[in-house]
């Protein structure tokens, strides 16, 4: 995925972190905003992810997991946290992904989380327990990509597809597999 950081460069510090692609307008919003004092506690998580404390990253997001309602940056949360959760714990990841995987709007960030859902649920021991998941993020891809509002750049929406295709053959769907295709 693509990632963008700010780095202070007086203390070379990572000051602002976005993973994924984003909107022109979330972009200039990320760059504006960005802050050699990082006050909210998502940005504390960003910045913990950036240096690798997944641990502390994993308390920031959910912390603010808790107070945050609006849909937008809640993607941008649970993106944060699925990415920190895949790092420390695979199975943690395909299970709170699941979980979360209605929370997460139709943008590329929240695509991506859903894809990583994908990608944490091929580590699960248990084969109905990954079939499981597998079954969820293929539903929950399948109807993003019936969206007609669906607005992610064409780079995004063939990593959708590839994730999709990866699911069909795993889940031995070969004809949805080829429709795909």
């Amino acid at each position: 995925f693509p990632s963008f950081m700010v780095i202070d460069p007086k203390t070379d510090q990572v000051v602002a972190r976005w993973l994924g692609s984003g909107t022109t307008e979330e972009m200039i919003r990320f760059f504006k905003n960005a802050s050699s004092n990082p006050k909210g506690v998502f940005e504390k998580g960003q910045i913990a992810l950036s240096v690798q404390d997944y641990k502390n990253a994993l308390k920031y997001f959910l912390e603010s997991l808790k107070t945050t309602k609006n849909q937008r940056k809640r993607t941008r949360i649970l993106s944060g946290y699925i990415e920190a959760t895949r790092k420390t714990d695979n199975a943690k990841c395909a299970t709170d992904g699941v979980k979360y995987i209605d929370q997460v709007d139709d943008t590329a960030q929240g695509l991506d989380f859903v894809m990583m859902v994908s990608y944490c649920a091929e580590s699960l021991k248990e084969p109905q327990a990954m079939r499981a998941v597998l079954q969820r993020v293929k539903t929950r891809l399948e109807k993003a990509l019936a969206n007609p509002k669906l607005a992610v750049s064409p780079d995004d929406k063939s990593s959708v597809y590839a994730t999709l295709i990866s699911i069909y053959e795993q889940l031995k769907e070969d004809k949805q597999a080829q429709a795909a295709i």
